[in-house]
């Protein structure tokens, strides 16, 4: 597990139970041996989140789930531990909707665009019958370090760096599912 930056605070005067875990910048589960990881991992640390949240309690805090005052990676369809194909496809297809948010924005670097290119040839082969496992790991790998090149050229565009921060992060996570998944 890796965890990079603070972004908010968790406190309470009293008494604290927590049911679930307290993400209070970037957490991604995972090694970071990689180089394209480290590198993303760099980037969201220079990227201005700034402190996203704070939580404080004057008295006794009780919290049946997770405290998330950073960018936390959950996926919606994938089980990294037990990866299947079409959930993995799914996971993809949900990265693209936030670069697509990107790449809305009039700041956005041809990064963003290139990324995007990356990702729907990664999600074109996966969905084959039979993919070419190296290549979906290949447009991944190139698709973060698009992110994360992007990243850098928007560390002053304080607005869109959360949705910079969350799209590196969920890149990460997909890079090393599809290492383990192909």
């Amino acid at each position: 597990m890796v965890r990079i930056i603070q972004t908010g605070t968790v406190k309470a005067a009293g008494d604290m139970s927590v049911g679930g875990d307290i993400v209070a910048g970037i957490l991604l589960e995972g090694a970071s041996n990689d180089e394209v990881i480290r590198a993303a991992l760099e980037t969201v640390s220079r990227i201005n989140i700034g402190s996203t949240g704070d939580v404080t309690s004057g008295g006794r805090m009780e919290v049946r789930g997770d405290i998330v005052t950073g960018v936390s990676v959950r996926l919606h369809y994938l089980n990294p531990q037990a990866p299947d194909r079409e959930s993995f496809v799914a996971e993809l297809q949900s990265l693209r909707a936030t670069l697509a948010e990107l790449q809305k924005q009039p700041q956005a670097p041809a990064e963003v665009e290139a990324a995007a290119k990356s990702l729907d040839e990664a999600i074109g082969e996966a969905q084959k019958k039979e993919p070419l496992g190296k290549l979906v790991v290949r447009r991944l790998h190139d698709a973060v370090e698009f992110i994360a090149d992007a990243g850098k050229l928007l560390e002053t565009a304080d607005r869109l760096a959360p949705l910079v921060g969350k799209a590196i992060s969920t890149a990460v996570v997909l890079y090393q599912v599809a290492q383990a998944l192909f």
